[in-house]
């Protein structure tokens, strides 16, 4: 029996014996019948009390039914129709198109509205046949099965999305596993989010259209089950455009999006990128699809570029925002494939996501995988950590193209953190109030790049950190070994030192002889930084400070064995500049410095306290003390308030903030000077505008004044006062100022301390 099973079988690719069997053609397939198909969920500005849905069906009269979503159908709902409260909603938008196939595709679209909030409802779409004819033994009719969504909440709730990059190629083969892996990974996913390129074929003609339609109608079969119980978004990119400026005739009555996008002058909604620009809030993100096309598929249009970027901005300055953003489109800022250069997008809207803080940036088109950040935004210490957008760049698709050297990321000042070639990736993003979880997964499942965005406060603009993951954050954790009742103890040999140095930690086990053997770990927050192995009860083992501020520790228990002492109660070490010991007279200032958050010193764990301020430092100094808690502002579009300060300047926001501030005026030469040391008669002018603005710098009196030094007629004379009669500046004990020196690092800390207790006070 098994030879004759093992003879019949042919192998992949191999001739059949007979061809009896016909392919059944894409004009018999997927021909328009009145049974509705391509069902779509598609957002509203208002996904709490609206949803719509779209489908294509020939149809005289189409409509749609919905109820909140009961325990049951069928029986129950026959026989007591009385309690279900089903409302049925006629199309508000029909049309057709002629897909140059022999058939013609009719579109309907209809919007459920006055929903309740976080809401489960159940929905079917059809015509004017009887719904409620459906059943065993029954007539049939022309409605599809009963489906579910839920409304997104008024407040932020934690749920999950989905993002793909393109699909594209190998619709019917390669891209529904991709699809049906991703959902089996997170079922309850609210959204769906396609980064353009969703199908490959562009051009005009009719043997051209005829392909789009056949790969628009595989891509609705690869995502069927997907697409009908969550909503979708999608951003076109180059092969949803039959030209290089005409976008698809295929894509607006099949998305029917929010209509809410850049606008011309006499207020209605530009043409060009209806339905391809726009938004939408849910549930405590704001959602943006931008489209590039129109930017780098072919002559950049330059009416539609502008309007795009002024609306963006708009959004992403609205007072209203909600506290995440993630913003999508085709053509990625940072390229990883080829030399592919993307700079009007670039140029355009990067510096508006630096601005306003957008939290992930999710895009298509380069068919490998990419993740990273701006170098500016990469934290000072930590190499796993950043503080700004996220870049992305997905395939989810067979279609694959080779990785380049990533230099399109560094030549434009920009870091690579992950990257992978010839490989179908999903994305899953859990997002919650303070945290969003990000992971890529391989289309077999497999974990393979991650992140997580810390982000604590109620604002977009709150600082936030971006940590690298490198585990899979669905793995199941490992069942904690039974604890044994000996109790853990740990002693560090110092509670302050010197980052960079080290101190002994000393593990102490009750139970004596019991754990030998065993490895200890000393945890510090997440991140082991010792491990040692237990000998006669006892473990030693040199822990390393490596971050100033306040540290505490733990010592971790690790391994299989069946019982375990438990955990030892933390102990805490200050970690300070190995500059600017507890002796140093400005080590309070400095070390109040750090834990504000307004400068984080060197990598090799110095302060450097008698190093003179630059002017463009001395910028963001100032606009930390005066937004705390806030991400540097950077600058935007191509007008500079000083001629000596790029764009590209690290500090150039800060910069622009202190000008816009009042702060300064710059040179007469119409400079800056970023690079020119503050001098000490500067830095006083400086804080007093930056606690008394819109006042004007006082002046002196004649008569005797504080320092010996500084001139009764003099530019800062009333300034130097005000510094004196608050307790800022000292000055030396000659009784001068030196109102022309340079002034020091340590001595920055000083003042800005004293301006933020004088604040506080």
């Amino acid at each position: 029996m098994v030879a004759v099973l093992g003879a019949s079988l042919m192998m992949i690719g191999a001739t059949p014996a007979s061809a009896d069997d016909t392919v059944y053609s894409a004009a018999q397939r997927y021909a328009q019948t009145p049974i509705p198909d391509r069902v779509l969920l598609i957002p509203t500005q208002d996904p709490t009390t609206t949803q719509r849905v779209t489908w294509r069906a020939s149809a005289t009269n189409p409509r749609a039914q919905i109820i909140e979503a009961p325990k049951a159908f069928g029986d129950v709902m026959n026989s007591n129709p009385e309690l279900y409260k089903i409302t049925t909603v006629p199309a508000f938008r029909t049309s057709e198109m002629d897909p140059k196939t022999g058939y013609t595709n009719t579109y309907h679209a209809v919007e459920f509205t006055d929903l309740k909030p976080n809401t489960r409802y159940s929905y079917r779409v059809g015509d004017g046949t009887n719904p409620q004819s459906g059943g065993s033994g029954a007539a049939l009719n022309n409605w599809t099965p009963w489906r579910d969504f839920t409304t997104a909440a008024v407040d932020l709730q934690p749920y999950s999305f989905i993002y793909f990059g393109d699909a594209q190629n190998y619709l019917d083969t390669a891209v529904p596993r991709v699809f049906s892996e991703a959902i089996a990974d997170r079922p309850d996913a609210r959204l769906v989010l396609h980064a353009g390129d969703l199908m490959n074929q562009t051009g005009t003609s009719d043997a051209n259209i005829a392909v789009q339609e056949k790969e628009w109608a595989q891509w609705f079969e690869a995502g069927e089950g997907l697409f009908q119980t969550r909503s979708t978004l999608a951003t076109p990119g180059n092969h949803e455009y039959n030209s290089s400026t005409a976008i698809s005739r295929f894509w607006k009555p099949q998305f029917p999006f929010p209509e809410n996008g850049p606008k011309n002058a006499d207020g209605s909604v530009m043409e060009a990128v209806k339905q391809s620009a726009y938004y939408t809030d849910y549930q405590g993100v704001r959602y943006i699809s931008l489209d590039s096309s129109p930017l780098q598929n072919g002559p950049v249009q330059t009416d539609v570029l502008n309007a795009q970027t002024a609306w963006f901005e708009a959004l992403l300055s609205d007072p209203n925002r909600p506290k995440w953003t993630v913003v999508t489109f085709h053509h990625p800022v940072y390229s990883g494939t080829s030399t592919r250069n993307n700079q009007v997008v670039r140029d355009n809207w990067n510096p508006l996501l630096s601005k306003y803080g957008v939290d992930l940036v999710l895009q298509g088109h380069d068919h490998v995988y990419n993740r990273g950040n701006q170098v500016v935004d990469n934290d000072p210490v930590d190499p796993t950590v950043s503080h700004g957008p996220v870049y992305s760049i997905a395939v989810a698709g067979g279609k694959m193209y080779a990785l380049n050297q990533g230099q399109n990321w560094t030549d434009n000042g920009a870091k690579l953190r992950s990257r992978s070639e010839n490989t179908q990736h999903y994305q899953l993003i859990d997002v919650e109030a303070d945290k969003l979880v990000y992971q890529s997964r391989t289309a077999d499942g497999e974990f393979f790049d991650g992140y997580r965005i810390e982000k604590p406060g109620t604002g977009w603009d709150t600082a936030k950190r971006v940590v690298d993951l490198d585990t899979d954050p669905d793995a199941k954790p490992t069942p904690e070994p039974a604890r044994a009742t000996s109790t853990t103890t740990l002693e560090l040999s110092a509670t302050s030192g010197a980052a960079g140095s080290t101190v002994t930690a000393t593990v102490g086990v009750s139970s004596a002889g019991a754990v030998d053997g065993a490895a200890v770990d000393i945890v510090s927050g997440e991140t082991t930084v010792a491990s040692a192995v237990v000998a006669d009860g006892t473990a030693t083992v040199e822990v390393p400070l490596a971050v100033v501020g306040s540290r505490s520790f733990v010592a971790k228990f690790a391994g299989t064995a069946t019982t375990l002492p438990s955990d030892s109660a933390a102990s805490t070490v200050t970690v300070h500049f190995g500059d600017v010991t507890p002796g140093n007279g400005f080590f309070e200032d400095v070390s109040w410095l750090i834990g504000s958050g307004i400068t984080t010193g060197y990598a090799d764990g110095t302060f450097r306290p008698t190093q003179v301020v630059e002017r463009q430092a001395m910028a963001a100094f100032l606009f930390r003390l005066k937004n705390p808690g806030k991400a540097d502002p950077t600058c935007t579009g191509t007008t500079r308030k000083f001629s000596d300060v790029p764009a590209g300047n690290q500090f150039c926001g800060a910069i622009e903030w202190l000008s816009s501030s009042g702060i300064t005026t710059g040179n007469e030469d119409g400079t800056f000077r970023p690079g020119a040391p503050v001098q000490r008669q500067a830095m006083i002018a400086f804080l007093f505008r930056a606690l008394n603005p819109g006042v004007a710098d006082p002046t002196c009196a004649p008569g005797k004044g504080t320092f010996t030094d500084v001139s009764r007629t003099g530019e800062f004379c009333g300034v130097i006062e005000w510094a004196a009669d608050k307790k800022i500046a000292q000055g030396w004990s000659n009784g001068t100022f030196r109102p022309g020196a340079s002034i020091e690092r340590q001595a920055v800390a000083a003042q800005l301390h004293r301006a933020a207790t004088l604040t506080a006070g």
